[in-house]
């Protein structure tokens, strides 16, 4: 067979890691001279979302009050006039880190020369990181804040504590190697702090990232605890995701308090940390790692101001060469954000532009995926554990963007009236042969890729089968038990790579090329597609994490199907998808029965990011 070497020719080649075979009211200081202003450290959180000087005054504030607005105080961290371990750590890294960037404005650093580190973006650049953190926080926290919740914080007897017990806390000042297959017992919080850390250890990047071999091994989540040992409101962005997942299983109202809570702690942490502004710069990575977390909890949320929040992540990545290997990490992260939102949005992602500044981002350098390789988020077969595909598809599928950001373009300034984009009078085309012929091939060769076993069952003749006791701890080999007795073992690494082919081609022949749904080869895409989930209909209730990476490949095709049956599938897989977790799949549950139902007209589609 052509195409990637087999998992069971990867084993006897080599050993691998894998484990398988293989502003208002703004205000100026006296004197002439503008000043950053000082805000209240216990203030409500009206005011510290507009950054206004709080008096503290309860039950409203004179800023409230002067507003007619509703004020609500959030149960803050502890006193900062009381020095606690936390904050005298903290001290030494903010002194470190003034040292580090006076010396990488002053001259190279020997070290990141070494290692073709170029930090070509500016302090305006890290600065907009930094807004967009901020307003991506405050944001979350203005929805998260319903009259409920409001009313429960008022009445509440209890308020909720977001002090930690710091003196456990696995704080560093040093710039340490990255440490992999990080233990929750690093983190000592003390309850029910605890409680939510395990809550996003074991299931909020399991259904992220769900292809690693267990639990204990996820490259996502260890990059960002590597991160939480420094920067405490990544620390507490974690917590806060920890709750909200706790929260959407449980509905208790107590949950959602810690939510709000941690998200408030985390925005004054960061109003305290970059009062001295020079520190921004060389904290890049950590504000785009909470960043990306952030967007990927509010995934599903049909505000669409997640682009905007996006818009200085890309700015930045966009103008750095190699980095180091946590940027290319992130520059990873948002390119799933672009595939994703590129291939199911209407609207499209963050780079919706014309031009080459997709083509420049999302390349597959070598120095890129040698980065991806370090941090283990990439297999021996180039498979990337964050998209669940080949990452070779990245390519295809940027393509694909490229000419829908054309479409898009042409849609809006209103070019394409009374006729089609591939009409032969819109110059420049849309589309040339070549890109046909060019994006033909990509999905061609990429179909003949393997990891384990291209049908996706994996037949027990294959080293990789449970019966040979070779490989275990792995959600994506798994084994599925019918009534009758019957079983199949299931490799989700082939059924998500090759779903996303047929999303691809989908996209390209419906989207692209104008090929009607009822068009047969749209049809036979959708059959083929379905057919990887067949054993759902005898099995409805087989759940795995797994599963959720097909939430791109349903959003494509759910819409298109036509055969009741197969809609019936697409429904027992969304709601699957949904009860693992994924809120975003019961939004699309939604969006595609109205579909089926001809209710949803052209230009009145959702404007969602689907996780």
């Amino acid at each position: 067979m052509t195409g990637q070497p087999s998992a069971m020719e990867a084993k006897e080649s080599s050993e691998t890691s894998d484990g398988y075979v293989n502003g208002e009211d703004s205000q100026q200081v006296q004197g002439g001279d503008s000043s950053k202003r000082k805000y209240s450290r216990n203030g409500c959180t009206e005011c510290k979302k507009r950054r206004m000087k709080c008096d503290e005054t309860k039950p409203s504030c004179w800023q409230c009050s002067r507003l007619g607005r509703e004020c609500i105080y959030i149960m803050n961290r502890k006193n900062k006039k009381r020095r606690s371990k936390e904050e005298i750590e903290r001290e030494k890294l903010n002194k470190a880190t003034r040292s580090k960037a006076q010396r990488r404005s002053d001259e190279p650093d020997p070290q990141s020369e070494a290692q073709g580190t170029q930090f070509s973006f500016s302090f305006n650049d890290a600065n907009l990181v930094y807004n967009d953190l901020s307003d991506l926080v405050n944001w979350r926290l203005e929805e998260a804040l319903t009259p409920n919740l409001k009313t429960y914080i008022e009445e509440s007897s209890n308020p909720f504590n977001t002090e930690l017990s710091t003196h456990n806390l696995p704080l560093t000042t040093d710039d340490t190697d990255m440490i992999f297959d990080i233990p929750l017992e690093m983190f000592n919080l003390g309850e029910p702090h605890s409680e939510y850390l395990k809550r996003y250890y074991n299931e909020f990047f399991t259904l992220v990232c769900p292809f690693t071999p267990n639990v204990n091994s996820n490259p996502m989540r260890d990059v960002l605890f590597n991160y939480a040992r420094r920067e405490t409101y990544l620390l507490y962005a974690i917590l806060a995701c920890g709750a909200m997942t706790q929260h959407r299983q449980t509905q208790q109202i107590r949950d959602d308090q810690a939510y709000c809570s941690y998200l408030s702690t985390c925005l004054n942490i960061l109003s305290d940390n970059f009062e001295d502004e020079t520190l921004i710069q060389v904290k890049v990575e950590p504000m785009l790692l909470t960043i990306l977390l952030l967007t990927t909890d509010c995934a599903s949320n049909k505000n669409p101001r997640w682009r905007a929040h996006l818009k200085g992540a890309k700015e930045l990545l966009k103008k750095t060469t190699v980095q180091s290997d946590t940027l290319n990490f992130c520059r990873n992260w948002l390119t799933s954000y672009e595939i994703l939102a590129g291939i199911t949005n209407p609207y499209g992602g963050i780079f919706q532009a014309d031009g080459e500044e997709l083509s420049r981002f999302i390349t597959n350098d070598e120095l890129y995926l040698n980065s991806l390789k370090r941090l283990n988020m990439i297999d021996v077969h180039g498979f990337n554990y964050l998209d669940g595909h080949i990452i070779q598809l990245d390519i295809a599928f940027r393509d694909i963007i490229r000419i829908m950001n054309k479409i898009r373009l042409l849609e809006n300034n209103g070019l394409i009236q009374g006729k089609t984009h591939l009409n032969s009078d819109i110059v420049p085309p849309v589309l040339t042969l070549t890109e046909w012929h060019s994006i033909s091939n990509q999905l061609d060769n990429l179909e003949e890729m393997f990891i384990i076993d291209k049908s996706g069952i994996i037949p027990p003749s294959n080293p990789n089968h449970p019966s040979h006791n070779r490989v275990k701890g792995f959600d994506a080999i798994d084994t599925v038990r019918f009534p009758s007795g019957d079983e199949i073992t299931l490799s989700w690494f082939d059924i998500a790579h090759q779903t996303h082919i047929i999303a691809a081609r989908v996209v390209f022949l419906n989207r692209v090329l104008l090929f009607e749904k009822n068009s047969i080869f749209i049809q036979e895409l959708v059959k083929k597609a379905l057919r990887y989930l067949e054993f759902l209909r005898i099995q409805p209730n087989y759940r795995n994490c797994c599963m959720t990476h097909l939430h791109m490949l349903i959003s494509v095709i759910g819409g298109l199907c036509l055969d009741e049956k197969d809609r019936q599938l697409v429904e027992i897989f969304l709601k699957a998808c949904y009860n693992l977790g994924l809120a975003s799949a019961g939004h699309n549950l939604e969006r595609i029965q109205r579909i089926w139902r001809n209710e949803v007209q052209s230009g009145e589609e959702d404007d969602v990011l689907t996780w």
